[in-house]
Parts: C-alpha cells; sequence; structure tokens
C-alpha cells in the first residue's frame, strides 16, 4: 500500500499547471540544448547584463508578514532550456501551498504594468504604473499561453491574472541570488516537484519511475529510491536520463529512452535490466468525480449525472437515461485555485465550481440542453475522494487548518487525504477507556490527547512522507456523540 501511494504522490505532488489559457497566436517555446540547471542549487551567474540571460539567475521573490500568521513568502524560479522539456518555469506561492509549472520565454518587447512595491502599497492600493523593456510570457506544459507580465532583469512586476493565488499579485518581485545566505531559503528549498515523464515497467504497474522538473526523481523499481537526474543524448538518437541517488547504499540507474520518448531501457547499477513504457501512453486516469441529478421534464424523471475529470485535463459528462449511459457534454478543466475548477464544456460554454467554506462541499452548476430531451440543468457535487466513499457508514470527522481530511468510519477503519496532492491513506483506529489511536499501514500508532476543552487532538504523519504533517481536532460533540454514546 505504500509503494501505490508512493506513487500517487509522484504522480500529482504538486499542483501541476492550472490557468486559463489565454487566446493568443504567439508559439510555446522551441527547446534547444542547454546545459542542465542543478536540482537544489539556483543556476550560476551567467555574468550577462541581458535580462533574458539574467532571468534563471536566482530567485524573484516577495514576502509579507501577516500579524498572527507569519511571514508569506512568494517566488518565480526560472530553469535554463532543456534538450527535452523547454524553459520551465516555477511559481510557489504561500510558502509552497499553492504551485504552478510551466514552459516560459522571454521577449524585448515593452509591456505596460501596474503594481505596488510591497505588501503596504498592495493594502493602500498605491500602485504604480509603467511600461516593462522586456515581456516574460508562460506557457503550460502543452504550449499554450497562459499568462504574461513585465521584466527588466532585477524586477519581475506581477499583474499575472491567472498564475495568482491569495496576497500574490500586483506587486514587485525582487530578484534574489544570496543562495543558501538568502532569509527565504528554506523556501525555496521546499520547491515542490512537478511531473514532467514517468515510466512504468512492462507487466508491472507498481514499478515506475518519475522525473520532476527540478531534477528530482522518485523510483519506485527499487521500493522508493530518490535523488537527482540529468540528460545526455545517446548513439541511437535518444535521451539518456542518468539517475543519481541521494542516499548512499541505494542503486543508481540508466533510462535510455528512445528518440520519441515513448519506450526506455532501465539499466541499474547492480546489473538488472528492465523495459520500460511512457505512462502517457496508457491513457488518462480519472482525478475527480462529480455527481449529481438532473429533472427531465419531459419524461417526468430525475438523470443521474456524472462529470467525470482525467489527469490528462479533460472532462468527460455522462447522463443516465432508462438504464443507459450517454456522453452529455465533453470538455477540458484547469485549476483556477486550490478549491476552483474552471471547466469548459464544448457545448454548455465556460462555468467555474463553488466552494462552500463552512462544508468545504464543492459543486458545479450545468445548464446544457439534450436532442429529444430537453433542457439539462443539474448542480453536480464532487465526491470526496473523486472515486466515491469509502470506509463504510461515516462516524465522524476530524478538522485540520490545512486541506488535509481525517475521517473515521464505523467499520474500524480511518482515511487520511490530502486531494491537492492526490494522497491518500488507509488504517485502523482504537478506542479503549477514552484512548484513541490510529494504527497506521506501516504499524506506527499515533495517539490521540484529550485537551482542556475535552476536544480530541492529534498529529498525523503521513506514511508516505513525513514531510506531510497535519494537526486534527475533534470537538466534544463531535467524537463523543460518536464513540461515547
Amino acid at each position: 500500500m505504500k509503494k501505490i501511494i508512493g506513487i500517487l504522490l509522484a504522480m500529482v505532488l504538486v499542483f501541476v499547471m492550472v490557468a486559463a489559457c489565454a487566446a493568443d497566436d504567439t508559439p510555446a517555446p522551441t527547446p534547444t540544448p542547454q546545459e542542465n540547471a542543478p536540482a537544489t542549487q539556483p543556476p550560476q551567474g551567467s555574468g550577462s547584463s541581458d535580462p533574458r540571460d539574467m532571468i534563471t539567475e536566482g530567485f524573484y521573490v516577495y514576502s509579507f508578514n501577516a500579524p498572527g500568521h507569519g511571514d508569506f513568502v512568494q517566488f518565480f524560479r526560472f530553469y535554463e532550456e532543456d534538450p527535452i522539456f523547454g524553459a520551465i518555469f516555477y511559481a510557489g506561492f504561500s510558502n509552497n501551498g499553492t504551485t504552478f509549472s510551466g514552459l516560459y520565454r522571454v521577449e524585448q518587447a515593452e509591456i505596460p504594468f501596474r503594481v505596488a512595491e510591497d505588501r503596504d502599497g498592495v493594502v493602500e492600493e498605491s500602485f504604480i504604473e509603467g511600461v516593462a523593456p522586456y515581456t516574460i510570457i508562460f506557457y503550460d506544459f502543452e504550449g499554450n499561453e497562459v499568462d504574461r507580465c513585465g521584466f527588466d532583469g532585477d524586477i519581475l512586476y506581477n499583474d499575472l491574472t491567472n498564475i495568482s493565488a491569495m496576497g500574490s499579485a500586483n506587486v514587485m518581485y525582487h530578484k534574489d541570488v544570496e543562495g543558501a545566505a538568502s532569509p527565504f531559503a528554506n523556501v525555496f528549498a521546499g520547491e515542490m516537484g512537478v511531473r514532467l515523464i514517468e515510466f512504468v515497467v512492462e507487466d508491472d504497474p507498481i514499478g515506475t519511475v518519475t522525473l520532476f522538473h527540478n531534477r528530482t526523481y522518485l523510483d519506485l523499481v527499487h521500493m522508493l529510491v530518490e535523488g537527482e537526474w540529468k540528460i545526455e543524448t545517446n548513439s541511437a538518437g535518444g535521451f539518456d536520463y542518468i539517475l543519481t541517488p541521494e542516499f548512499d547504499g541505494d542503486p543508481s540507474a540508466v533510462i535510455s529512452a528512445s528518440a520519441d520518448g515513448l519506450t526506455a531501457v532501465y539499466t541499474s547499477e547492480d546489473g538488472s535490466v528492465l523495459n520500460l513504457i511512457n505512462t502517457a501512453t496508457l491513457g488518462a486516469s480519472v482525478e475527480h468525480v462529480f455527481e449529481g441529478l438532473a429533472p427531465i421534464e419531459a419524461f417526468d424523471t430525475e438523470a443521474p449525472l456524472i462529470l467525470i475529470l482525467f489527469d490528462d485535463g479533460t472532462a468527460e459528462l455522462e447522463i443516465e437515461l432508462f438504464g443507459h449511459l450517454t456522453i452529455l457534454d465533453s470538455g477540458t478543466f484547469v485549476m483556477v485555485n486550490d478549491f476552483t475548477f474552471g471547466i469548459t464544456f464544448n457545448a454548455a460554454g465556460y462555468v467555474e465550481s463553488e466552494i462552500d467554506f463552512e462544508t468545504f462541499i464543492i459543486t458545479v452548476d450545468y445548464d446544457g440542453e439534450m436532442d429529444q430531451v430537453g433542457p439539462v440543468v443539474a448542480t453536480l457535487t464532487l465526491l470526496a475522494d473523486g472515486h466515491g466513499t469509502a470506509g463504510g457508514d461515516e462516524l465522524f470527522s476530524f478538522t485540520a487548518e490545512g486541506d488535509s481530511t481525517l475521517t473515521i468510519y464505523a467499520d474500524g477503519t480511518y482515511r487520511f487525504a490530502l486531494e491537492a496532492w492526490g494522497v491518500e491513506e488507509f488504517g485502523i483506529w482504537e478506542f479503549e477507556g477514552f484512548d484513541f489511536s490510529l494504527i497506521q499501514e506501516d504499524g506506527n500508532i499515533i495517539n490521540a490527547e484529550i485537551g482542556a476543552d475535552h476536544s480530541l487532538n492529534l498529529r498525523y504523519i503521513a506514511v508516505v512522507s513525513d514531510q506531510l504533517q497535519e494537526s486534527f481536532t475533534a470537538e466534544p460533540e463531535v467524537w463523543g456523540g460518536a464513540l461515547v454514546g
């Protein structure tokens, strides 16, 4: 189970590039061979005064302090061009709580900007207007333009609209090349890896190797090996991915990929040789599911609707009429932010999901029409885990400050989930003599404590990574009514 959850984390560990695509005919960046940027340090200074070269030097950062909540750091990192994937950018907002990644290009073209110098300027709406000499164009990984803003080599004028999070925009981001001496070094080091490519062993769906944008990798062929990778061309016209593990004792490996990147050969230092397949050739998998009911006046009935969002960004809406499923509408989707889905239907057009911040239930309103059926109007609700319920009847749920959920079921099981990262873990719970504990799948025991206000409190450390931790609380009327009587 740990291995399977590791795969889920590797596949969607970070919020993959999300934003609506702007209508623009500007072509995406054309990859050209460059030396790979190191995984944990910013690229060294080029010595050039050309902003198109300077952009890869260090980070562009903006921070502010929210009283009672601490410092919030927002930053951009621009990687040198890669012979396979192109010029990649990463944006980490709110201490990497919201992340974006994709491709970029810098053009010597003027662009107007309207930004504040700092947080006070944003609050007071004291904005500075001007014209930047260079334009940064942001793309998704499919080459669609997403956003653009001004740049002069030292300042990134962030008035972006699509690549944005609360408190991140309409302000100047200043260049930071201090490296380990930077006051923001720990936040920079927390950059979340975005999957670029993943291979799986033939006839072994568990044996995957995932390469991330920040030159790190996760190798599940050897259970769990992490490290850094680089690219070299090979004599067959393809590319060799050189995998160097983080810890001594873990095996290194080379993935020799074909020129089209669809197949590869995995050679470990222990001599084992395996054939790999690019998981992109296996088709899209389900990422989220919405369900709802639509009243059909023509037949005086209600028809179930199922909206399926796939990991390749496509969407499909099915309707069930008289026991038969039919595709009602289809389209694409993006994540506007951590909790908002932007769905573009081919027939019904663009809609955005809504969230109830008291219940954290996410819904989508669909308004369409079907031949010989008439109007189809419904509110569809996001299922808790994207695939339906689990664990039988729910007893109660803990609450958390973050986006994680911890649900306790009547059959003695629990479910921990962080939907934005695709993490899902199961285990069992025990309650004896007012002592409540969770037993994780690896045998670790997490004991809860009863606070002075009789609330039930625990700190959950995920099996897949001890860096993923969350504090949970259940009020006495919630857990007491469920467990005691």
